[in-house]
């Protein structure tokens, strides 16, 4: 429909909204521009925990991996894109699990 851009900081942080006319690529069906209304929650409606846990996981090992250890440079070098070897497909289930 069109696009508006506003920094967070320049929402009120009462509960109350603001309406922002929006920049449109097309010819709007109703009179006068189109508006877009946003409002952000005071901080003490928040029941989210403020700190957040990010989890980094490489993935299992690997044709590639297992290869390297074999020193079979011919597997190695047979394919750029390496999938799971059936030992790196257990590690992901178990970290799915």
């Amino acid at each position: 429909i069109g696009d508006v851009e506003l920094g967070v900081e320049e929402l009120p942080a009462n509960g109350e909204t603001v309406r922002i006319p929006l920049r449109t690529k097309h010819k709007s069906r109703i009179s006068g521009p189109a508006y877009c209304v946003l409002g952000r929650a005071p901080p003490e409606a928040y029941t989210a925990p403020m700190t957040k846990t990010l989890f980094l996981v490489r993935h299992g090992e690997s044709v590639w991996n297992e290869a390297q250890d074999d020193k079979d440079v011919l597997t190695m070098l047979s394919d750029v894109d390496h999938h799971l070897n059936l030992l790196g497909r257990k590690q992901a289930e178990r970290l799915a699990a």
